[in-house]
């Protein structure tokens, strides 16, 4: 019952209105003294309870019993109340959307789980109209429907990966290099920018999610070094291992602490 009261609360019920509820439609009709004794509920919530349902429509008093109530069709309650949600949602992003017209569009905002990183990635690859630009190891399994319906738009979909992925069917062009050997790389990274307007980057270390960690802007400087950033990944691995090579013997290396760190 507790999946089904959560259920109604989040389509406007009270938690108590929602027991109350599903009491009526299982038993048909009932007291509210009944359907306290069922509940083990104070009756004075109960009763306040069937009138809020009652002042909603979503019981109904029998005629000429005051105190005997019988639940509206579950069908009809939820079309209903699905409706009156949908139509509420909408006046609400249009107001919210009003509202937010003169936020500044270059500022920088952090995410702070995996959940909210893909979120915002799928968020990014939604709207995107002409090209998208990513550098990932992330399992792309969450993001397949957002990619799929992205291509479906005509947008051109860039991949570059350090990880072999099995992209046999997917809209994506993919390029694929590896790491250097005993390079031992722990950190993974999500980097996407699309219609070099938008930008995603995040990461974190090892299968510890709660160490994963983004930001997100519209900041078209931002986009623009991403994008660059995956252009030349795709390069160097269209070179052919020429690059790498050097990389290995020491012929390109600057000596910093990055390149030790990175090692």
């Amino acid at each position: 019952m507790e999946k089904l009261v959560d259920s109604l609360t989040a389509l406007g019920f009270t938690p108590t209105e929602a027991r109350v509820y599903l009491v009526l439609v299982r038993d048909g009709e009932g007291t509210g003294y009944q359907a306290a004794r069922s509940l083990g509920l104070a009756r004075s919530s109960v009763y306040a309870a069937l009138d809020g349902l009652f002042a909603a429509g979503a019981v109904y008093i029998k005629d000429g019993e005051s105190s005997v109530y019988t639940a509206k069709a579950p069908d009809q309650l939820i079309t209903e109340r699905k409706k009156a949600y949908n139509e509420n949602a909408d006046a609400l992003k249009t107001d919210l959307e009003s509202l937010g017209e003169n936020r500044p569009s270059s500022s920088f905002y952090n995410v702070g789980s995996m959940e909210a990183i893909l979120q915002k990635a799928a968020e990014i690859l939604e709207g995107a109209r002409d090209d998208v630009y990513i550098n990932t190891d992330f399992n792309l399994e969450p993001l397949e429907s957002s990619l799929r319906a992205a291509a479906g738009r005509g947008v051109r979909i860039v991949m570059f990966s350090y990880r072999r992925f099995d992209m046999d069917g997917w809209p994506v062009e993919y390029y694929h290099r590896q790491l250097p050997p005993g390079s031992g790389c722990e950190h993974h990274r999500l980097m996407i920018s699309a219609d070099e307007g938008v930008t995603l980057v995040a990461g974190g270390t090892g299968g510890d999610e709660t160490s994963f960690r983004g930001v997100f802007t519209s900041n078209p400087l931002m986009a623009r070094i991403v994008a660059e950033h995956i252009h030349q990944d795709v390069y160097i691995q269209r070179d052919g291992g020429t690059f790498e090579k050097r990389i290995r013997n020491g012929e390109l290396l600057l000596g910093t602490p990055h390149e030790e760190r990175s090692a």
